[in-house]
């Protein structure tokens, strides 16, 4: 009977040897985990920090492209008036030159 008792309680020891190892490896694995779920959670803040960032700089050059797009109307714009007014300009020069050289030819032609 004693050595029913030693055989279990050396058994017993045994288990618990092995439950204490067990346990320290689980651990050991719950501590790696933690430390990949920390690491992910710090790599997602920064990737919706960055994402943030990559939207606000989006949403800028939009804004700059209106403006753009809408100075280059003003400026078309002026450019056509200005076309207009030198093609005026031009008209009103070969006018004049025509008018000159009419005036030239009568007074070489009376005198």
């Amino acid at each position: 009977m004693t050595d029913v008792i030693l055989f279990m309680g050396g058994g017993c020891l045994v288990l618990v040897v092995v439950c204490l190892i067990v346990r320290e490896q689980t651990e050991t694995r719950i501590r790696q985990l933690r430390a990949q779920a920390l690491g992910l959670r710090n790599e997602e803040k920064r990737l919706a920090d960055r994402r943030s960032q990559l939207e606000e700089m989006e949403s800028q050059l939009r804004e700059v492209m209106l403006r753009t797009e809408r100075q280059q109307g003003v400026i078309d714009q002026e450019f056509s008036t200005i076309a207009a007014k030198l093609e005026e300009l031009h008209q009103r020069v070969r006018g004049e030159s025509a008018v000159n050289a009419l005036r030239e030819a009568k007074a070489a032609g009376g005198a």
